[in-house]
């Protein structure tokens, strides 16, 4: 690959990142700009103060999700992705703040059917407050 890329310096390698589909679609600036007019316009005219607007975020931890690729391109080409399935299991965890700078506990949800505070002795956790866990609810399928 070095002696390829020495007699080619327009081609450059780079690390490359897996992103899921959907995320790769929903990156529409207009869009969010759009959507933060809107909320400051909601906000002035209703009087909504900082304390009382919250932002939630989740995050999730794919489990056995390949890492970072090499991959050889044009050197021009920046912010590359390699666009993964999405058929992995996850960790969420979901953060909220508020505009007047209060944190809430984390939420960690695991999929699986039941969660003991044992199965997470190698989580930093100084009260039983500090993260709260959860699994997500059992769906029973219907039957037709």
């Amino acid at each position: 690959m070095t002696r390829f890329l020495g007699r080619h310096p327009d081609w450059d390698s780079k690390i490359v990142r897996g992103l899921d589909r959907e995320r790769a679609l929903a990156t529409d600036l207009d869009f969010f700009r759009k959507h933060l007019d809107r909320l400051y316009h909601i906000r002035c005219k209703f009087h909504v103060k900082d304390e009382d607007t919250w932002n939630t975020d989740e995050k999730g931890f794919a489990i056995r999700l390949g890492g970072a690729v090499t991959m050889i391109c044009r050197a021009f080409r920046q912010n590359l992705s390699l666009i993964q399935d999405g058929g992995r299991d996850w960790v969420t965890i979901v953060e909220v703040i508020s505009d007047g700078a209060q944190v809430l506990p984390p939420l960690i949800i695991f999929k699986a059917n039941a969660q003991l505070m044992e199965h997470h002795t190698n989580i930093e956790i100084q009260e039983k407050e500090d993260a709260f866990f959860a699994t997500p609810p059992k769906v029973t399928p219907i039957l037709r």
